[in-house]
């Protein structure tokens, strides 16, 4: 039975096989119509075959919408919308090729950066491994053909505890243990805003950190281990009352929804570089690392599903073991060093310019 989404369009469908497929409609006679004469997989791929890029674009954010956060479908609105232009909403999608692939990364690097132009790539090649699932496309995906822009790497900012603590205390008392609840839980920032008081145990210690960003979307929940100072953090908020079900919020009752403006705040009165709230996650990581804490435990309170994910993660943060010092420079080097063999390099090398003068 078809159904009407936010955008006014009817969604058909039908269970063919254990699969649902669907097919957007501007009308619901339309939507009917489609149910009707589909009997198969294969009138579906025809059907679907003729898709304009806008509708395939917006039958793939529906679906974004019902597995994805906000922020995420967000993210995939804003990359079509620098895509359509470029493409052509009434464009057929089969006829969608690498190098429309690459007229949007150019039309997207204009508009941002080389970044934002492989983040197009990134969302719009999503779009397409949905469509040959659900819509019939061809399995050959023509935004990963197009190559990535080069981006040049950052270097991740990771606070030391010295600049950690001069922002705390320059915290006010309620943004203090905010902060301190990113130290003591390495928690991302999202899974601090959905923490709600049922996600609270203090009898067994621990409070349940909630993330979608795992294979599927579906909301997983895990376990960490509550600290004293966590601990006394949770029962002053929780005096407070001010969040409702929720543990943080603003002073108004209203929910997080970023909070990188704090830490800027903080870190210029401090007259240090700026960190984000992800920085301190990193920075509980670069402690456990350093105070020698088993890899194992740090993927646990980390919450990475794969070891490799939590080893690549501290090799990242952690300075390297200065192996060069101890090789060079600790009595390594002879007192009386030979002229020879560097007289011998010396004559090789002015012999091997000499040849290739006469080659040039």
């Amino acid at each position: 039975m078809p159904y009407q989404m936010k955008n006014g369009k009817w969604r058909a469908q039908r269970m063919i096989e254990g699969k649902r497929y669907t097919h957007t409609c501007e009308t619901r006679r339309e939507a009917l119509d489609w149910e009707s004469e589909v009997k198969d997989h294969q009138e579906i791929v025809e059907v679907t075959r003729t898709a304009t890029a806008l509708e395939w674009l917006n039958q793939y954010l529906d679906y974004s919408l019902e597995r994805h956060t906000r922020l995420v479908y967000r993210t995939k609105q804003r990359a079509f919308e620098i895509a359509l232009p470029v493409i052509g909403k009434e464009f057929e999608v089969t006829r969608i090729t690498p190098a429309h692939a690459l007229a949007v990364m150019r039309h997207a690097s204009k508009k941002g950066c080389a970044d934002t132009a492989n983040k197009c790539r990134k969302h719009l090649s999503s779009a397409w491994n949905w469509g040959i699932k659900y819509m019939g496309l061809s399995p050959i995906n023509p935004f990963l053909q197009a190559e990535k822009f080069p981006v040049d790497q950052k270097p991740r900012r990771v606070p030391s505890e010295s600049e950690f603590w001069q922002v705390v205390h320059r915290a006010q008392e309620r943004d203090k243990r905010f902060i301190l609840a990113c130290l003591h839980t390495a928690a991302r920032k999202s899974e601090l805003f959905r923490l709600t008081w049922n996600d609270v145990d203090f009898e067994r210690g621990f409070v349940l950190l909630g993330t979608r960003k795992r294979k599927g979307g579906g909301m997983e929940y895990d376990p960490v281990p509550m600290t004293s100072e966590l601990r006394r953090i949770l029962l002053e908020q929780k005096k407070e009352g001010l969040c409702g079900e929720h543990v943080f919020c603003h002073t108004d009752g209203t929910l997080y929804t970023k909070r990188q403006r704090l830490l800027d705040r903080l870190c210029k009165k401090c007259g240090i570089q700026r960190f984000s709230l992800h920085g301190i996650r990193h920075l509980t990581a670069s402690i456990l690392a350093r105070e020698g804490v088993p890899m194992t435990q740090i993927q646990a309170i980390l919450r990475h599903r794969r070891l490799a994910t939590t080893e690549v993660y501290i090799s990242r943060i952690s300075p390297l073991e200065n192996v060069l010092e101890g090789i060079l420079c600790e009595g390594r080097r002879p007192d009386v060093v030979s002229d020879e063999p560097f007289l011998e390099f010396t004559h090789e090398f002015t012999h091997a310019s000499a040849v290739t003068q006469k080659l040039q």
